[in-house]
């Protein structure tokens, strides 16, 4: 006569496989959270940058006429510290 199957050796491995699925079922949930999460900063980076871009070219186009009468000047070279030192030292 064949041995039988322990039942209680059955309600462990049912146990098991059951908190096998559980936790998968947890981990794929979180997998598609993070999927998500990762997208959604992405896009949102994308079109950040866009739009400062755009503000900051129309800033300088706006400001056309300031800049360039800025870079057009020239300015002071900057005196050495020495020469200042003994400035105030004179007087």
């Amino acid at each position: 006569m064949p041995p039988t199957p322990d039942p209680r050796a059955l309600f462990l491995l049912g146990r098991r496989i059951e908190r096998l699925m559980f936790v998968g079922t947890l981990l794929i949930v979180l997998c598609f959270i993070e999927t998500y999460l990762a997208t959604a900063n992405r896009q949102l980076i994308r079109d950040r940058s866009a739009d400062v871009i755009t503000t900051l070219r129309d800033r300088i186009v706006t400001d056309d006429q300031r800049l360039l009468s800025i870079f057009k000047t020239k300015p002071e070279p900057p005196t050495p510290p020495a020469t200042r030192l003994s400035a105030s030292t004179k007087e």
